[in-house]
């Protein structure tokens, strides 16, 4: 139909037909569907960036946390398990890092050289339980602070700040004749995608090993 057909077409008392107005109608269908498409892989584009944005920073903050607090520390190695004494964060003698698998688990699991479950890496040591056991005496439940200290905030863990889905970290550390291999994931929320890793060596400060 020529340009001026459609004018006249536009003029007349007519109209469109009805097969005119179903193909205009199945034109803005399959336009419209095309750009609902098109936003969905893009939404899904922009989430998946950002979660290994996101990936990659949680990695980078804890990696340059164990290797500082590993550094300038006098880690003992005994039966696969690495304790360590540091003045960094006066957590006293024995310290350990472990991953707690969720944010009420109140046992976490040590971290060794062995498999690591994912979830939130923390630190702490008996010295630093009972400091917060005593500070907690009197304290509401709610107000009471947990006997770990968290590496980085729960916050860290989360996809966005409205979010509710969090990523989890793994974390294992190996001995060498005088180095402690670490080696930290991140995972994505379903607990078993990489995201982003770092594997790094750290000489301690001192260094004994009783095995």
């Amino acid at each position: 139909m020529t340009g001026e057909k459609i004018r006249k077409k536009i003029k007349s008392n007519g109209g469109f037909s009805m097969l005119e107005l179903l193909v205009a109608t199945l034109i803005m269908l399959l336009a419209t569907s095309l750009l609902a498409q098109t936003m969905a892989l893009g939404l899904q584009q922009f989430r998946t960036i950002t979660k290994r944005s996101k990936a990659d920073t949680l990695c980078s903050t804890l990696s340059i946390y164990v290797e500082n607090e590993l550094a300038y520390a006098k880690v003992k190695v005994k039966d696969g398990q690495v304790t360590f004494t540091s003045d960094v964060h006066n957590m006293g003698p024995d310290a350990a890092f472990y991953i707690l698998e969720s944010a009420e688990d109140e046992d976490g699991t040590v971290v060794t050289s062995g498999e690591s479950p994912v979830g939130i890496i923390v630190e702490t040591s008996d010295y630093y339980k009972n400091y917060v056991k005593e500070k907690n005496i009197g304290l509401q439940p709610a107000a009471q602070r947990r006997p770990y200290y968290s590496i980085v905030g729960e916050g860290s863990y989360k996809i966005g700040d409205r979010s509710s889905e969090m990523l989890a970290a793994s974390m294992s550390l190996k001995n060498t004749s005088d180095s402690i291999e670490v080696t930290i994931s991140v995972y994505d929320t379903d607990g078993e995608t990489v995201l982003s890793s770092n594997h790094f060596r750290v000489i301690p400060l001192e260094f004994e090993k009783s095995e």
